[in-house]
């Protein structure tokens, strides 16, 4: 699936970055009580920056999945990319995955910095 707003490909079934064309400035997710999700940051494309708004949903304009599953997407991605850096076989990177889903339905996640969820799943 490619995303026009970040220029990124990304494999729907796996979660694979195909290609990843943007510089990211800190851009991170913001969940809050109600389940859904705001993105916080901006992206820096060759033309020059552009910030992200909010459609008033809790998703970027623009998008059309869901924020959870934008959630999911991107801790899968997350997850992988810390268990390749330290050697961790793919089956224990997606026990990490699963683990990091069951803590995203039971709302474990609301409120917690993403990256130390990731590093704990």
């Amino acid at each position: 699936e490619s995303d026009p707003v970040s220029g990124s490909i990304v494999c729907v079934s796996c979660g694979f970055v195909v290609n990843d064309v943007s510089i990211v400035s800190e851009l991170n997710f913001y969940e809050n009580s109600f389940g859904t999700s705001t993105v916080i940051g901006q992206f820096v494309p060759g033309t020059g920056p552009k910030s992200f708004s909010s459609s008033g949903r809790g998703m970027p304009m623009g998008h059309t999945r869901a924020s959870r599953d934008i959630t999911l997407q991107m801790a899968k991605i997350r997850i992988s990319g810390i268990a390749s850096q330290l050697s961790i076989p793919i089956a224990v990177s997606e026990s990490a995955q699963n683990i990091y889903s069951f803590a995203a339905r039971t709302n474990f996640i609301s409120g917690r910095r993403q990256n130390t969820v990731y590093a704990a799943c």
